[in-house]
């Protein structure tokens, strides 16, 4: 029997086992929406034993997204996805993994190294809250090659020569892979997206949020697009603001159910009191335009919730549930902005297509 039918064997019967690695806000994030845990150790505050706070939700920065009911402090206000035990954590950093094992009632057991993270478990949740996805092919690579199901925080990669490596190694080892943005996911863009026959046929799509001078900043953005006005994008142009990418254009080519004039990705918006970052998207067309509610703090634990659902139905059929191509062209899209930035003339986008 082959490891990924042995592992489906073993969730039909027991929960997913999870290896968490990387133990930043974002894999926190992830965390308890799969495993149940303690609120008040969650709300912190955890600091290192220099008095340190390395990642926000130390100090209780995951707490505050789903536990918001002033008079039930201790309640889940975002239910947490069923089907899961979180049963080892990694980080580079040990003291990190040693605070994270505390908060989780499953005590999951803190690994000395990162190729000990993917033994013996059912499905590996790669974090990343703040970096660039540089050492994400590192990260993904003990667990792809043992076959076991892997979802990657975004990015997928820092590079499209990376994600490919990712893919890969995901075909080889037959071991699914899957990486979201919870921009591609959250509930409001859909209701948006929903909106658009409104006023077709569309002229231009506007996202304007997060900045996208970095590809952690900038790859929610390209989801945003990609959730609203779909795939399929065949070139960018890049405008800079001093030394920082501020507005990059998608084009869709000649495709008719997509914006004639493109879609438009800007740093100018966002924000607002009391959320750490908000996204607005907007589309104007033959009929009138449109503008979206803001998705912002309040919104995006929904967002993330069906990225764990979608997790689970990895985990549980072996198959990835959005297609490799348009993970990929994420990346491709990052890619190519880079390029029209450097040479200030539009770039296109590389094919795709898995090989």
């Amino acid at each position: 029997m082959r490891i990924l039918e042995r592992q489906q064997e073993n969730m039909r019967k027991n929960y997913i086992r999870v290896g968490l690695i990387r133990m930043d806000t974002h894999t926190m994030y992830i965390g308890v929406l799969m495993q149940a845990h303690e609120p008040m150790l969650l709300r912190g505050p955890l600091p290192c034993r220099d008095g340190s706070f390395k990642h926000g939700w130390q100090a209780g920065g995951a707490y505050l997204y789903f536990y918001t009911t002033y008079r039930e402090p201790d309640r889940m206000t975002i239910p947490k996805v069923e089907g899961f035990e979180v049963v080892k954590v990694w980080d580079e950093d040990r003291e990190l993994a040693e605070l994270a094992a505390k908060v989780f009632y499953s005590k999951p057991r803190v690994c000395d190294t990162l190729d000990e993270a993917s033994d013996d478990v059912d499905l590996v949740v790669i974090g990343d809250c703040k970096t660039e996805g540089q050492d994400h092919v590192k990260l993904a690579s003990p667990g792809l090659i043992k076959g076991v199901p892997t979802f990657i925080d975004k990015p997928f990669a820092y590079c499209l020569k990376d994600a490919l490596a990712i893919t890969g190694l995901s075909k080889k080892h037959h071991a699914p892979v899957l990486s979201l943005s919870i921009m591609r996911e959250t509930p409001g863009l859909t209701h948006f997206r929903n909106r658009l026959v409104e006023i077709a046929p569309l002229n231009l799509g506007v996202i304007y949020g997060c900045a996208v001078v970095r590809l952690d900043g900038l790859i929610h953005a390209i989801s945003a697009a990609q959730h609203v006005f779909g795939h399929g994008v065949k070139s960018v142009q890049c405008l800079s603001k001093d030394s920082d990418i501020d507005v990059a254009k998608l084009y869709y080519g000649d495709q008719p159910d997509k914006p004639a004039g493109g879609v438009l990705l800007t740093a100018q918006g966002g924000g607002g009191a009391g959320v750490s970052f908000s996204f607005h998207a907007a589309a104007i067309g033959k009929y009138g335009a449109i503008q979206s509610e803001p998705q912002n703090d309040d919104s995006h634990p929904y967002g993330m919730r069906r990225i764990v659902e979608k997790i689970r139905t990895m985990a549980r059929t072996g198959k990835s549930p959005v297609p490799m191509s348009e993970m990929l062209e994420n990346i491709a899209v990052a890619d190519a902005i880079r390029k029209a930035y450097r040479t200030g003339r539009c770039a296109s986008v590389e094919a795709t297509e898995v090989p």
